[in-house]
This record gives structure tokens, C-alpha cells and sequence, in this order.
């Protein structure tokens, strides 16, 4: 039985190869980094959850503290440390001031509800938008840039668009049959590497919408013909072409 499809999949499959992902499927989960438990424990406060354990140490040096984190994964919770617990609280605030400027109320909003839908295709899905708000999702991202101007890459080479697609589908699909492609996508993002914790909340465009979009259809048949025959290609070789920046800023012709 196949698996239900899901954005993350997708992105492997169409900006790497099959055969990535099915090692990946095929490996032990790796235990999480410590930035990535941080924007678990800001989803958390966001959103309204309680899946997380402070740990009473400055670092986890000692094995007091090395065991109660290592016993808080266990039990599937998020370990901070108290130091750490406070800069993420304030975060998690400034983000839920924003999102209210912006008009996104979370007391009317559906958080982190799990979709699964028949998509356009006939592929069975799955996805967890952050936030569904009428036609609107919303999905918040911690730890990255918040630079507009480096977000326009960014989301690209995570592959962002792709699950703003995704999830546009799914609440078409499951909240507004009647009136497919109004709704609307924001990505949050909140940087918190250089301290300043600054906030960029943006819709992506529609034509940034239609790429993902395109992506994730390509991303549904190669999902399928590698289920079907159980093959997980490798990366197709061919002759590597010089990118138009490089050959701009070496005075040639780009075509």
C-alpha cells in the first residue's frame, strides 16, 4: 500500500532524486538538532501547545541534565533550558502580535489540524498546515532568514512554495469546494540566529503559488511510477552549463 503523500516528500523528489528519498524512508529518524527544537518549542507557544519540558540547567554538561533531556524525547516532549525558555516565550509573542496586525486572529483559526485529501492527481495526501483560517493557511518558520529579499530564494530552495501548494489544495478541497484557487498563503518568519528575533509575515504570490503548484503535480507522478515499479532513480547526468549570473559577470552572452 502506498504511503500518503506528503509536501516534504515532494521537495525531495523534485529538487533531489528518488533515490535520496528512499534512503531516507528506509533509515532511522535522526534525532532532532537543537535549532530545530527551538522552533518546535515557538510552534508550541504559538499554537497553544504543551509538549515541552524545561529542564532547571544552564547547558547540559551534566548528566542530571543530559538524562532529563534525554528522557523528555523519549517521551516525545521538546527539552529547553530555562535560560533558553524565556527568549522563546518573548518570541512567541512578538509572533502572535504580529499575525493579529495582520489581521490573523488564532482564536479563529484552525491550528496544526491534520489534513488528508484526494488530490487533483488521484494521490492520497497528507499535511498540517500551521494555521486555516477561511481560504488562508499560514505556516511559521524559526531559525531562518526574515530578509524579503533573501526570503524570495530561500523558500524556493526549501521548497516552501511546493507545500504552500500542498496545503492550498487541501483546504480548497476540504473548506471550499465551490470556489478553488481563492484562498491565499503567509509564511512567517521569524530569524533568530542573529538575536534580534525580527518578523517577516508575506503571502506569496500567485505566480509563486502556480510554481509550486507545478512542482508538486511533477513530484505526485514520479511518486507513483516509483511505487509502481519500484524503482528510486538516481540523478540523471548531464553536461553542467554555466549559470546566467556566471556567464554575465564573465561579459558573456547568456542563451
Amino acid at each position: 500500500m502506498i504511503p500518503r503523500f506528503r509536501q516534504s516528500l515532494a521537495k525531495v523528489l523534485v529538487q533531489e532524486c528518488p533515490a535520496i528519498l528512499k534512503a531516507q524512508m528506509d533509515s532511522e529518524q535522526r534525532a532532532p538538532s537543537r535549532a530545530m527544537e527551538k522552533g518546535t518549542l515557538v510552534d508550541q507557544l504559538v499554537f497553544g501547545g504543551s509538549n515541552f519540558h524545561v529542564i532547571d540547567a544552564a547547558d547540559y554538561r551534566t548528566k542530571a541534565a543530559q538524562q532529563a533531556r534525554d528522557a523528555a524525547r523519549e517521551q516525545g516532549m521538546v527539552p529547553v533550558l530555562a535560560d533558553e525558555f524565556e527568549p522563546a516565550r518573548r518570541l512567541a509573542g512578538a509572533i502572535k502580535s504580529r499575525l493579529m496586525m495582520e489581521g490573523i486572529d488564532l482564536e479563529k483559526c484552525h491550528k496544526q489540524e491534520t489534513l488528508q485529501w484526494t488530490s487533483a492527481e488521484g494521490v492520497e495526501c497528507e499535511g498540517t498546515p500551521d494555521l486555516i483560517m477561511g481560504a488562508t493557511t499560514v505556516d511559521l518558520k524559526c531559525g531562518h532568514t526574515a530578509n524579503p529579499d533573501k526570503l524570495e530564494q530561500h523558500l524556493y530552495d526549501m521548497g516552501w512554495h511546493i507545500q504552500a501548494a500542498a496545503y492550498q489544495e487541501a483546504v480548497s478541497l476540504h473548506y471550499h469546494p465551490d470556489a478553488p484557487g481563492q484562498g491565499r498563503h503567509y509564511l512567517v518568519c521569524a530569524e533568530t540566529k542573529s538575536g534580534a528575533d525580527c518578523i517577516t509575515i508575506a503571502p506569496l504570490s500567485p505566480a509563486y503559488i502556480e510554481l509550486g503548484m507545478r512542482a508538486w503535480r511533477r513530484a505526485q507522478h514520479i511518486w507513483v511510477k516509483c511505487w509502481e515499479t519500484n524503482e528510486w532513480p538516481e540523478y540523471t547526468t548531464r553536461p553542467l552549463q554555466p549559470t546566467k549570473n556566471a556567464m554575465f559577470r564573465e561579459g558573456m552572452e547568456f542563451r
